[in-house]
């Protein structure tokens, strides 16, 4: 089961007509849910099923920027994605094995395919995790890319004369489980 000190969130290449550097927009959440299906026989790990959902209206944006708010970018985010009408991210695992069990809590880096839906559409995804494994506790940390347009979200591109978004953002999680 996901536990509290879970985050989810994004980072977006964004260029603002005004200043001569690019940014890094960075967004978090900790309202994230969901559970793994994770099964170890003979030293060997696999992944059955699972979801981990994530409330999208919770987005809060963390970079610095001198001279902007940068949470006024949280509002916009919200409408781009359409979270009245889709408040949740989610991912659904489609189950594959993972390897051998790391051991003494050492890291294991691991895909996980899946099935991402947002904005009301769904299309495969793979996650790269970094699992580390410590008695009932699993820690994963990782990120895929996307491409915002294939979910029918469209990001600013320029013609607003404000800001550029690159539509390839990236998704990122980490994730504190704990054994059922």
């Amino acid at each position: 089961m996901v536990q509290p000190g879970s985050l989810a969130g994004y980072r977006a290449h964004e260029k603002f007509d005004e200043l001569p550097s690019p940014n890094i927009a960075v967004a978090r959440t900790d309202r994230v849910s969901g559970w793994l299906l994770v099964a170890a026989d003979g030293g060997m790990v696999s992944l059955g099923s699972g979801c981990v959902a994530v409330e999208l209206a919770t987005l809060r944006s963390i970079d610095k920027l001198p001279g902007f708010n940068t949470a006024d970018r949280d509002g916009n985010v919200r409408d781009f994605l359409h979270t009245s009408e889709h408040p949740f991210a989610l991912f659904h695992v489609i189950g594959a094995p993972v390897g051998p069990s790391p051991a003494g809590g050492a890291p294991a880096h691991v895909r996980v395919a899946g099935m991402l839906e947002l904005n009301g559409r769904i299309k495969p995804a793979t996650f790269g995790l970094v699992v580390r494994l410590e008695g009932d506790q699993v820690a994963a940390a990782g990120s895929t890319v996307v491409a915002v347009q294939d979910y029918g979200i469209e990001v600013p591109q320029g013609a607003s004369g404000f800001v550029s978004v690159d539509p390839r953002i990236t998704l990122e999680i980490s994730l504190v489980l704990l054994k059922r």
